[in-house]
């Protein structure tokens, strides 16, 4: 049990270390004060531009994995996805920062990356099919969690795990919570924009 206890303390303590909120810091604003207030590198790549956003999303989808494969290769399947589930959950939740974090998709990314290697593409592939018909981009880190436990239950057979990893999706639901009025007021940036459109530097000066 212990060793459950500390994989889950590893992936949550990972999660909570916020490279957008400390590069933001560092370039003199918060990003949680910035568009949408959360502390993920999509934020960030709206608030410095492009480049600062792709940092923070390499940083973020390194730690998860950096976290998760080494518990995959080490000890039971459960450990690495106790690992990856809190991971996901320390960076929407961190302590550090009063539980005022990111969304998740970089970890979830990340933990898909150091669990399951092999679904990657195929993942990716799915996503930007659904993308591209669907044109919604917030949508597609939602519905990556939700078939990702399947996926993974069908790839490792490890039913445990898989409740586990079962609970990032209604964890990222409640971080993407305002995604969803500014779908009904039609200010939601679609697929084809974030994917084609140009990332430039959008911050304004925010009260802090």
């Amino acid at each position: 049990m212990s060793k459950y206890i500390l994989c889950a303390l590893l992936g949550y303590f990972a999660g909570c270390f916020s490279p957008s909120y400390l590069l933001s810091r560092r370039r003199g604003f918060d990003i949680r004060t910035f568009g949408s207030g959360n502390a993920g590198a999509t934020n960030m790549m709206l608030a410095a531009g492009l480049k600062p956003g792709l940092v923070v999303m390499a940083l973020d989808v390194s730690k998860a994995f950096v976290v998760t494969f080494p518990l995959r290769l080490l000890l039971p399947p459960l450990c690495a996805a106790l690992a990856g589930l809190l991971c996901v959950l320390g960076h929407i939740f961190p302590v550090f920062l009063r539980f005022r974090g990111g969304k998740g998709t970089a970890r979830l990314c990340g933990t898909v990356l150091g669990l399951t290697p092999e679904l990657v593409l195929p993942l990716l592939a799915l996503m930007f099919i659904i993308g591209m018909i669907w044109n919604r981009a917030s949508i597609l880190p939602l519905l990556t969690a939700l078939v990702y436990a399947p996926l993974y239950l069908l790839r490792t057979g490890d039913w445990r795990g898989t409740i586990a990893l079962a609970l990032i999706f209604p964890a990222m639901l409640w971080a993407h919570r305002s995604n969803f009025a500014r779908w009904r007021e039609g200010k939601e940036q679609t697929f084809r924009q974030f994917l084609f459109g140009r990332h430039e530097p959008q911050r304004e000066e925010a009260g802090e």
